[in-house]
């Protein structure tokens, strides 16, 4: 989930990329997915 999640900003950015972390999982017992997206682009 999170590669495709980076491919959307980036096209929807127009390129730029951002810095994600998963805080949550669900695999791992967490009542969801959760991401954490920095609002500044990398590059």
């Amino acid at each position: 989930a999170q590669g495709i999640l980076e491919e959307a900003l980036t096209w929807v950015t127009g390129g730029h990329a951002f810095h994600m972390e998963e805080i949550e999982c669900r695999a791992m017992g967490g009542n969801t997915c959760t991401f954490a997206i920095d609002k500044d682009a990398i590059d």
